[in-house]
Order: C-alpha cells, then sequence, then structure tokens
C-alpha cells in the first residue's frame, strides 16, 4: 500500500533491506519482497510509468494511479455491492480487473442538478486479491477529473490541509 501510495503522489519508494552482520537479507524481508514482486508482477501496468491521481485529494478506499488514456483503481478497502466514484469526467470505454483481465459492467452518469459525474462499477462479491485489488479503465482521453472537495459515495467529505483555511482563532 505504501508503494502504490508513492506512486499516487508522484514519488519514488525506497526498501530498506540491509543484510545481517553475516551478509544475509533476513528471511521476514525475503518473504515481503517475494510477495510485494509477485503483487507488482500482477499489477506492474498500474505502477511502472505510472504517474500521479488527478484527485486534489485521497481516498479512504485506495488511491488512483494514472498513464495516457487509463485510470488505475488501487482497492484495499472493498466496498459492499458496487464500487462507486464520483468525479470522473472522462467516458470509460471499458473497465476490468487488472491482474485477471476480467470485464467489469459499469455504469456513467452526470447528474446535471448537482454537477456531479458518477461512476458505478459492478464488482464481484468477494475482494479478488486480498491485499489490494486494481481496476482498470480505459478512458476517452487523460483521466480528467473534478477538481472540487466532493462528498464521496461513503458519505465522507475529507478536507485535505491544503485546502484549509483558518479564519478566526
Amino acid at each position: 500500500r505504501q508503494l502504490i501510495e508513492a506512486v499516487s503522489k508522484n514519488g519514488n519508494y525506497l526498501l530498506n533491506v540491509g543484510p545481517t552482520d553475516e551478509g544475509l537479507i533476513p528471511q521476514p524481508s525475503v518473504d515481503r519482497l517475494r510477495e510485494v514482486g509477485q503483487w507488482v508482477r500482477a499489477n506492474a501496468e498500474a505502477i511502472y510509468g505510472a504517474g500521479p491521481s488527478p484527485y486534489p485529494y485521497e481516498f479512504e478506499w485506495g488511491a488512483i494511479t494514472t498513464k495516457p488514456g487509463r485510470a488505475f483503481l488501487h482497492i484495499a478497502f472493498w466496498p459492499e455491492g458496487d464500487f462507486v466514484l464520483y468525479g470522473l469526467k472522462n467516458k470509460v470505454h471499458k473497465a476490468y480487473l487488472l491482474a485477471s483481465g476480467r470485464s467489469l459492467a459499469f455504469r456513467q452518469q452526470h447528474h446535471e442538478e448537482l454537477d456531479l459525474y458518477e461512476l458505478r462499477i459492478s464488482v464481484p462479491p468477494v475482494m479478488p486479491d486480498p491485499r489490494v485489488t486494481v481496476i482498470a479503465l480505459e478512458l476517452a482521453g487523460d483521466a480528467e477529473m473534478q477538481q472540487d472537495i466532493m462528498q464521496q459515495p461513503d458519505g465522507k467529505v475529507i478536507v485535505p490541509a491544503f485546502a484549509a483555511a483558518i479564519h478566526s482563532p
């Protein structure tokens, strides 16, 4: 999750796995690196050469990375029912699980009275990868998101510190 978070913010992630005094990498580090490597192999497209999230804030469910004409939803906390994302303006041509290629049904709509873009994706009832599941979106153009701070489908409104201002002490 830390690797995904770094990529989604246009950063780098360095692993500190120094050897023991005998020159060996500790077995717990080897095991963790192997697990991370397996996940990255299955989801490499969403990590290598990927750019940051176009949203100005974070999500409790995970993070977003992008490439030209694509967005990758890294979901760490699986929804009950459909996965819903607000604010994506682009037309979505295809949604699928990145690791398996399995297509996912989706519906997009623009709620004119609220000027709110909604993407609703039908996801399997059980999270395919218990660590982080990646949904790939093929888009018409580069990802374009509403930049307003908006209530998300879980009912929360998260105001990041950079967007807040103190008006009186």
